[in-house]
């Protein structure tokens, strides 16, 4: 069969076959997509295609998508990892993957691993047939695996429909420089048609069935079932001037001719789908038993409308289940697909795979659907937030406003929602429900969840006024009472009550704990932790967090760390980092955005560049997939500094770009991270009063107590230098005086009071304060701070005629530089000073010392686990380049393969 629906196929099949050996010899991956519409002949190509690839050497999977299962996460490549005589990957790696399935992310890094490994060995072809039906998870996988595995013989070759086309063109353009190709299959011509047609008859077709074929249009699948009827009428001797009803009524006709008991097995199948088992099936039909629906099935297999193999029952092709499904009379439709539905969402399993079924069978009021999908979309919040969304608000308008348990399912939709982080479906829904809320108690918890997504929304006076107005409501319950003012108090740090939130945290806190109400005590505990961050008191953070510890032993472990992190304690936050990612299994993909981000500054404050640089890029990848803005900014601003180390001016602008239009429309903390920032890069752009324009407002707003950034200690050096190059030392003396009241605020912390010192002797030139800085930041475990320190000091002493003296502070301050990455600072110092650049020194001829700026840029990114062409997109050139300079890595490390690398930058670590 598949070799007479490829008649007239032969020029796609040569791009095609074209493609594998191109990505056979230059070891490189490649996408091919192709397109046409059902019963063009895809499958039949890629099928084909398969078995060519193999006969080439490559290791073959192949997978096919389902219309009725898109929530069966991630089921189509999966099985196509698993597929064929020789799978891609071994049971026991497979097996690896099933405790990652609710965890998308990390579940799609490890397939990349796994895969990489596997196409080290030989190239590798993957075929997913029908990607029009993609599922949320594989759609993500196809749009982030073909390009983390540009540099590993990997082709992804992609059918489709010709509509809708919008799944495959969002992989094709995840694919970046990537080959991609698309071939387009089209009709097939009449002659190829003859071809077709003489190869099932046997013999050249006489003009009338050449009529009867023109009626085709050239596709494939409905010739060859005109051509089976047409076959099996002159076998019985039939007349054939009626061979249009085979063409138009065919799978309908083989229906009728069968017994009742085939058509309900096949008919039950077209309704579920996909693959059954033979006992689901028996279920579904009732009183039959198994053995019956098995030897129906055969009977079906037979005449060719059935696959019986030990997955189960299947069709073997989409028009097949299409054309039996609407023959399918709608009663009975809407009674399989109850029943499979309640099959599928038995007690103990997962709703997931349940709810196409439900919704296909669901009435206006059906509380069952309703129910089952609500208990679906709790299940898949935290791994697929936008589908749990979906069902979540599908839950609530299945029943409508009118419903007598309307509130019920309304709210537990709405704790879907706030959970989703579906900040404007919150509000939304919120302001549906309160019409019918009814009593006190559900007006509150009603305005909670709305307030929830007005504070992660940024929006803190709506949040107040909001609150404000559901406390004015009478006879609220105590506790509902104290969780609002909890929420009002919160919201108040950000608005222009700030002055009297801590008094506001604070009592509510005591009503909370009077009533034993923990949501209230945790909320009331997060605004004073937010009120003392605002006014740099991070031990009093600390002590907060310490508190929340004791009402949830696992919450904000994150926001814990970040204030170790100021207090100068990377000790303490490293011991919680590493049991967070033992907790992950020392899988970096697997912590949650929260404790990535704790990590990206780990590795930032303690001078490890690359290693932030990887981190804050796998929480980029997260904050684009999870759709949360606060984790994605942080990320950009993160990535933006360290190009601004590393001398990228460019690449910072690039890294920031996306973002910039956050000062508009986020509230003014981020607003005011992201404004620092600019002004920062404007300066480093050369253009200081630019920069002075941004930084004196946020200067004489940073102690309002509305505002956490101003009380990161390198802030207030860089925003000095600033004011002073651009003339306005009142500006310098306010920067000044914010480090000065951050050392005050936070005595014992090296950091802060080295810090300090050093802005007032860089602005008064004076060499003895910048030596008790430089004395203070040796006790700081943040060397980029100490440089920057050393940096100032030798340029006074130089200046100051002891050029000596001077120049072993700035070779410190270099070397420590140089060490972290800051190559954009190592420069900066030679510019300044020559005589260091003069003399430089002699290079080693093995090992790190022996490397150049930029191979050891290399070495880090890929040590750190980038790919070739990652890197080069850091860096800014070419793959050939990358490789070019591995080869010489290589070569001076004295290793061979890439984890050798990993493993050599790692001990070299003390050294650089």
């Amino acid at each position: 069969m598949a070799r007479v629906t490829l008649r007239g196929r032969a020029q796609e099949m040569s791009v095609l076959l074209g493609s594998l050996r191109q990505t056979a010899r230059s070891r490189r991956g490649s996408v091919i997509a192709l397109i046409g519409e059902p019963g063009i002949g895809k499958t039949s190509v890629l099928s084909d295609a398969a078995e060519q690839a193999r006969r080439q050497g490559f290791a073959v999977g192949a997978g096919k998508t389902e219309e009725i299962d898109q929530v069966a996460a991630g089921a189509p490549l999966l099985v196509a990892l698993r597929s064929g005589p020789q799978p891609l990957l071994e049971a026991e790696s497979f097996a690896g993957l099933a405790p990652l399935y609710e965890r998308p992310l990390w579940l799609i890094d490890r397939i990349a691993e796994l895969l990489a490994e596997r196409a080290a060995r030989q190239p590798v072809l993957i075929g997913l047939d029908d990607v029009q039906w993609t599922d949320p998870l594989t759609r993500f996988a196809l749009r982030v695996l073909p390009a983390r595995l540009a540099d590993s013989p990997v082709v992804w070759l992609l059918a489709s429909r010709l509509t809708p086309l919008d799944r495959l063109e969002d992989v094709l353009a995840a694919a970046g420089p990537m080959p991609v190709s698309r071939i387009v299959l089209g009709p097939i011509t009449d002659a190829e048609i003859d071809e077709l047609a003489a190869d099932r008859l046997g013999t050249a077709p006489d003009a009338a069935t050449r009529q009867l074929l023109r009626g085709v249009g050239g596709n494939p699948f409905w010739a060859a079932q005109l051509l089976t009827g047409l076959a099996r009428r002159r076998a019985h001797g039939l007349a054939e001037t009626d061979a249009h009803a085979e063409l138009i009524a065919g799978l309908r006709q083989r229906l009728t001719g069968l017994p009742e008991s085939v058509v309900s097995v096949v008919r039950a199948v077209a309704v579920c789908g996909r693959a059954v088992p033979v006992a689901d099936v028996a279920g579904l039909l009732g009183q039959v038993t198994a053995e019956l629906v098995y030897e129906a099935a055969t009977r079906a297999q037979d005449e060719g409308l059935l696959t019986v193999a030990e997955t189960g029952l299947s069709l073997p092709h989409d028009l097949i289940r299409e054309a039996i499904y609407a023959h399918t009379p709608a009663p009975d439709r809407t009674r399989l697909h109850r029943a499979r539905g309640r099959q599928l969402a038995t007690a103990g399993e997962a709703a997931l795979p349940a709810v196409p079924h439900f919704l296909a069978s669901a009435e206006p009021g059906d509380l069952e659907a309703a129910e089952v999908a609500l208990r679906a979309a709790a299940e898949s919040v935290t791994v697929m937030p936008e589908q749990a969304a979906t069902l979540a608000r599908q839950a609530f308008t299945m029943i409508g406003v009118a419903h007598p348990r309307a509130l019920e399912i309304g709210e537990r939709a709405l704790a879907v929602l706030v959970s989703a982080q579906r900040n404007n479906d919150v509000l939304d829904l919120a302001d549906t429900l309160l019409p019918i809320a009814g009593t006190p108690g559900a007006v509150a918890r009603i305005e909670v969840s709305a307030g929830r997504a007005l504070w992660d929304s940024g929006a803190g006076p709506a949040l107040e006024h909001r609150t404000n107005a559901a406390l004015g409501r009478p006879d609220l319950p105590p506790a509902d009472r104290a969780r609002l003012r909890a929420l009002r108090a919160l919201a108040m740090t950000r608005t222009p009550s700030a002055p009297a939130a801590a008094e506001a945290a604070t009592r509510t806190l005591a009503e909370g704990a009077r009533l034993g109400d923990g949501p209230a005590q945790q909320t009331a505990l997060l605004a004073l932790t937010e009120i003392t961050r605002n006014t740099g008191e991070h031990r009093k953070v600390l002590d907060y967090f310490d508190q929340l510890r004791l009402i949830s032993s696992s919450a904000h472990v994150a926001e814990r760390i970040r204030a170790l992190q100021h207090l100068d304690r990377y000790d303490e936050a490293a011991t919680l980092l590493a049991k967070l990612r033992a907790d992950a299994g020392d899988n970096l993909d697997r912590l949650l955005p929260s404790h990535l981000f704790a990590q990206v500054w780990q590795h930032h404050n303690l001078g490890e560049l690359a290693a932030a640089e990887v981190t804050a890029r796998k929480l980029l990848r997260q904050a684009e997939a999870i759709e949360n803005f606060a984790y994605l900014m942080n990320a950009r601003m993160v990535l933006g500094g360290l190009a601004i180390y590393r001398g990228e001016v460019a690449r910072a602008r690039k890294e920031i770009a996306p973002i910039e239009n956050a000062v508009e429309r986020q509230d003014t903390i981020r607003a005011s991270r992201l404004l620092a920032m600019q002004a920062w890069l404007a300066a480093e752009e050369g253009d200081p009063e630019r920069s002075l324009r941004i930084i004196v407002p946020l200067l004489s707003a940073a102690d309002d107590g509305s505002h956490a950034w101003a009380w990161s200690p390198p802030w207030m050096r860089t925003f000095s230098g600033i004011a002073q190059q651009a003339g306005d030392p009142a500006a310098a003396r306010l920067a000044a005086h914010l480090a000065d009241l951050g050392a005050r605020r936070n005595p014992g912390v090296a950091t802060m009071k080295g810090v300090a010192l050093q802005v007032r002797g860089h602005q008064t030139a004076d060499a003895k304060v910048l030596s008790r800085a430089v004395t203070v930041l040796r006790h700081s475990p943040r060397p980029l701070v100490l440089a920057g320190a050393l940096r100032d000091l030798g340029d006074v002493l130089v200046a100051a005629g002891r050029p000596e003296d001077g120049q072993a502070a700035l070779r410190e301050a270099h070397n420590l530089f140089e060490q972290a990455g800051a190559y954009g600072y190592t420069r900066a110092i030679e510019a300044d000073h020559p005589a260091l650049a003069a003399h430089p020194r002699r290079r080693a001829a093995h090992g790190w010392a022996a490397l150049t700026e930029t191979e050891a840029r290399v070495a880090e990114l890929v040590a750190a686990g980038h790919s070739n062409r990652s890197t080069a997109a850091t860096l800014g050139v070419s793959t050939n380049t990358v490789s070019t300079h591995l080869r010489s890595i290589f070569t001076k490390f004295e290793v061979r393969s890439r984890v050798q690398l990993a493993n050599a930058v790692r001990d070299a670590a003390p050294l650089r």
